[in-house]
């Protein structure tokens, strides 16, 4: 802990002279009376005739240097400084998959997550640089070691959700290369953990954190829909992911002009995606 306006402390040589002033109030008067069986307590003062015995700590003298002592800690502002989660040079993973559109949270986990890393570009340092990647099926750098919060709060409000898988490995490859040659690194992923798995054990040159978005709500999401001619005949695909961690069997409906042609269910595991054909429609 320090303090912000340490001069202030000087105001401490209130609490010795509230003591010196303990010390020189004045003595009782010596009074003639018919008994002292009443009057041990005054006695007890006479007896406590050198200054440090008259120093007995009392509710009053307790409160007093009580009272100047916050005054002095209010005046000279007490503060502890902690480590801001972007300082030096940080790099921001941004989710931008397929499930970073579900609305467990408001308005959904993608604006949520932009929302929170606006926070932290507040709290950017005059020395400190940032890089921002979004991650979906191939990752893109929207801004690189920049200490413009303009520009990176520009570069924030362009990045856009996708119906893509995310890609972390690919993410932490190219933020690898943006890492290269610089000290002090740190990554920061944000998003739901909805994530391709590596295919391999990844080693890196510096630490990566975890923000958590949204809850653990059983999602699913539809990553692709087209249509195409086969032999003449239209035939419709799509592409369906469960986002969950266990198994679910999926009621797909198709719509065509408002009205419903055909229902599919598709079975996948947790995290798995799969594909479903309708045909000839």
């Amino acid at each position: 802990m320090s303090f912000l306006v340490p001069a202030a402390l000087a105001f401490g040589i209130i609490i010795p002279i509230i003591l010196l002033l303990y010390f020189m109030r004045p003595k009782r008067q010596d009074r003639i009376v018919g008994s002292t069986l009443l009057w041990q307590q005054a006695l007890q003062d006479l007896q406590a005739s050198r200054p440090w015995q008259r120093l007995r700590i009392t509710p009053l003298l307790l409160l007093q240097l009580l009272a100047a002592l916050v005054i002095v800690l209010i005046l000279a502002r007490p503060a502890i400084f902690l480590r801001s989660p972007i300082s030096g040079n940080t790099i921001i993973i941004l989710q931008a998959s397929a499930s970073m559109q579900a609305n467990d949270v408001t308005p959904n986990r993608f604006e949520v997550a932009k929302s929170q890393i606006a926070d932290l570009v507040d709290n950017l340092g005059p020395n400190d640089h940032l890089s921002l990647i979004s991650m979906a099926h191939t990752p893109q750098v929207l801004v690189a070691l920049s200490q413009d919060r303009g520009q990176i709060m520009a570069a924030l409000q362009r990045a856009k959700v996708t119906n893509q898988d995310a890609d972390l490995e690919q993410a932490l490859s190219l933020a690898v290369s943006l890492a290269a040659g610089r000290t002090n690194i740190q990554v920061l992923v944000i998003g739901d953990g909805h994530v391709l798995s590596p295919d391999q054990t990844l080693v890196l040159p510096f630490p990566v954190s975890y923000f958590r978005i949204g809850t653990d709500a059983p999602n699913v999401a539809l990553l692709a829909l087209a249509a195409r001619s086969l032999q003449g005949n239209l035939v419709a695909l799509a592409q369906v992911a469960n986002y969950s961690h266990v198994q679910r069997s999926i009621p797909v409906e198709l719509y065509a002009d408002g009205r419903l042609v055909n229902v599919q269910t598709i079975t996948l595991g947790a995290g798995a995606s799969g594909a479903l054909q309708w045909g000839p429609l």
